[in-house]
């Protein structure tokens, strides 16, 4: 058995209502000979933040605040989790050279997939717009036994897109992929291509921190299968 990476979330659900408080109990311990002795051995801490989170141990021990009364940020942690997930799909991927040599083992650009597409949504190159470093959507006949066809756009003018084949899958990350340079045994390069524009079907997109496709892009290509099979 291997460790699979979570996609994306573990719950199931957002939560709605607060977990119960569970009570700390004392009573089995001399809070005031405690006090005196970590108080006594300040003088060997070396951070300050230790001295502080024990003062404010014994802050809150001696304040009239009932445990049952404590609030919890659900609210707060909602909010959160909808910013982040909006960011997580807004922020740009700055292509570097880095990411360009950190390419994989493989020679096939993606991996091939059970399923096909068909797709409608081509329109006018004029109408697609790109950004270097985004992630695409592809539709290439040359490669239509591959899906999701995905890459990073490391260039482009007003009618083609310069691209960089990443490999994955739906459930996987996506890493680079690299090919075998002609005529030179052993070396490597970046797998890149020109297509046009008109070959995106979906447009700046950016992979999740894992690397994994985000949950509209998924969904997207969900939409085109089912397509497919009418």
């Amino acid at each position: 058995m291997t460790w699979q990476e979570p996609e994306e979330q573990l719950l199931l659900g957002v939560p709605t209502d607060s977990p119960k408080v569970i009570i700390p109990n004392y009573n089995k311990i001399d809070l005031t000979k405690l006090k005196n002795y970590i108080t006594d051995s300040f003088s060997y801490f070396k951070r300050e933040e230790d001295k502080k989170w024990w003062n404010d141990f014994f802050t809150d021990l001696s304040s009239n605040e009932s445990p049952e009364e404590a609030v919890w940020p659900i609210t707060d942690l909602i909010e959160k989790a909808k910013e982040r997930d909006i960011k997580e799909t807004s922020d740009t991927r700055q292509l570097s050279d880095s990411e360009l040599s950190d390419v994989s083992d493989e020679d096939e650009p993606i991996p091939q997939l059970v399923g096909k597409k068909k797709s409608d949504s081509q329109g006018d190159n004029n109408t697609i717009t790109v950004s270097v470093g985004e992630m695409v959507l592809l539709n290439l006949k040359e490669y239509e036994k591959e899906w999701p066809q995905v890459a990073q756009v490391i260039n482009f003018d007003e009618e083609t897109c310069m691209i960089h084949w990443f490999r994955g899958s739906k459930t996987k990350p996506w890493k680079p992929c690299s090919r075998v340079i002609q005529g030179k045994k052993g070396k490597r390069e970046a797998w890149t291509q020109t297509i046009n524009k008109t070959e995106i079907i979906r447009n700046s997109f950016c992979l999740t921190k894992g690397g994994f496709l985000p949950k509209n892009v998924k969904e997207f290509c969900k939409s085109q299968e089912l397509q497919a099979k009418i």
